[in-house]
């Protein structure tokens, strides 16, 4: 279960490239890219995507996005939560089991 103080970051084995206004991202297992696993996002999820960084929380991501699309507090959290729920099934990140990791200034 996703919640609010949960921190995510990215595979390292993953490869993201912004073409055309569109985020894009490759998952890389062994030097083989899996053409199947192609990630194309949408707006939104392109942005959910970006501000996956290790410290950032479940909540404030909910709240920068909520801020930013002015739509309703619920769909936002189910919008962020699904978004999430997909990455990590796919692999494309992970929970951190030791916290957000403090930003580095």
């Amino acid at each position: 279960m996703i919640g609010p103080n949960d921190c995510y970051f990215k595979d390292e084995h993953v490869v993201t490239r912004v073409i055309a206004g569109e985020t894009i991202i490759v998952p890389i297992k062994q030097m083989v890219t899996d053409m199947k696993a192609i990630f194309t996002l949408n707006e939104m999820a392109g942005i959910v995507w970006e501000r996956i960084d290790g410290h950032t929380r479940v909540g404030d991501l909910v709240g920068s996005i909520y801020r930013e699309y002015r739509t309703t507090p619920e769909e936002v959290i189910l919008d962020v939560v699904n978004l999430l729920s997909f990455f990590e099934e796919s692999g494309l990140i992970h929970c951190s089991r030791q916290g957000c990791v403090e930003a580095v200034a």
